[in-house]
């Protein structure tokens, strides 16, 4: 797919369904991160759409995009198809497959400097999960993760500063010594 036109991004940010993707999208739009992990349920024509938002927001910076799914295995699209659509919006793409816990304790040293991570539903973490310890390591100082939640009425951001990661990794390390 080529860039955004002006008139289909402006189109996107007032009225992109569901309501809290059109915040999603507001907030890539307004500061555009250079990375972003995305983890969960990959649905490319979602994905192809945030770096579609970013690209056009920052046309001229280096964008990294890394990916954490199950693809094929969870009846998603395959890796090589993820990777040749996104190369073809100019983004430097790595592509981890698996689940959350599975990638981290792997990746987590090689995957650095992260401005955005998204997690979809169902991956979301409880304060006290164990992926909590490996991700401030990977956000870079301005870094911010945003959680999907649903509280029963409406699905929202829940919005995780690198300080509370930061927190949230000490209470786990702290949890694991005792």
């Amino acid at each position: 797919m080529a860039e955004l036109s002006q008139f289909r991004l402006w189109r996107l940010l007032h009225f992109a369904q569901p309501v809290h993707f059109r915040t999603l999208l507001r907030t890539l739009s307004e500061t555009p991160p250079r990375s972003l992990l995305e983890v969960g349920s990959l649905d490319l024509g979602r994905t192809e759409l945030l770096v579609q938002v970013v690209r056009h927001a920052a046309p001229q910076s280096l964008f990294r995009y890394v990916g954490i799914s199950k693809f094929e295995e969870a009846g998603g699209p395959e890796v090589k198809q993820v990777y040749r659509v996104l190369r073809g919006l100019n983004a430097d793409v790595v592509l981890l497959p698996g689940r959350l816990a599975e990638a981290l304790p792997r990746w987590a040293n090689h995957v650095a400097d992260v401005d955005l991570i998204l997690l979809w539903h169902p991956e979301v973490l409880r304060p006290d999960d164990r992926c909590w310890f490996y991700i401030p390591r990977m956000l870079s100082e301005s870094g911010r993760v945003l959680i999907e939640w649903n509280d029963g009425r409406r699905t929202r951001w829940a919005v995780v500063s690198k300080e509370e990661a930061i927190r949230r990794a000490d209470a786990v390390v702290r949890r694991r010594a005792a």
